[in-house]
This record gives structure tokens, sequence and C-alpha cells, in this order.
């Protein structure tokens, strides 16, 4: 159930990050690169939500897709939000987002 609920809250974060990767013009590969990747894997694996971007990594995104700081901070606060309610409450969560 654990793995589940992760990759759940990967989800959202993964169409996210896809939706404006693709916004920016940018390939997979070109983004692995100027990550310093050598396979566009990674990339793949963020965006169906197997994980997430470690905190050296996201930056990285945000600035490559130039995604408004305010924008990012309230999808992954709301995204928090939801997986607390529904651990602590058994709350309805990870409705359609993003």
């Amino acid at each position: 159930m654990e793995m589940e609920d992760k990759t759940n809250r990967f989800e959202v974060l993964g169409r996210y990050l896809k939706q404006k990767r693709k916004a920016s013009g940018l390939t997979q590969w070109d983004v692995a690169r100027e990550l310093g990747y050598t396979s566009p894997q990674f990339i793949s694996n963020f965006e169906r939500g197997l994980c997430a971007p470690s905190f050296d990594t996201l930056p990285k995104l945000i600035g490559m897709y130039k995604i408004p700081k305010d924008e990012i901070i309230n999808l992954l606060l709301k995204q928090q939000e939801e997986y607390l309610r529904a651990k602590l409450f058994n709350e309805q969560v990870y409705e359609n987002q993003a």
C-alpha cells in the first residue's frame, strides 16, 4: 500500500513536469543532458510518477522550464496536504490535477 501511495503522490508532480517540459519545447533527452544524465530514463521516471526529482534536481527543472515559484510551491503544498489528509483522516485524495 505504501508504494502505491508514493506512486500516486509522484504522478501529480510527474504529469505537471511533463506538461511544463513539453511547453518549453524540450525533449527528455535535452533535459537529461542538461542535468548530466546519460539517459532520458531518469526524466521518464519522474514524468511517469515512478519517483520524484531530488531537491537538488527540482530547482534545475524549475529554471529550465521557467516555472513560476508560486505555481510549483502551490502544487507541492496541495499535493502534500492531500497526502496528509488521506493518511490522517482517510479522506479522498489524488483527484485529477495538473
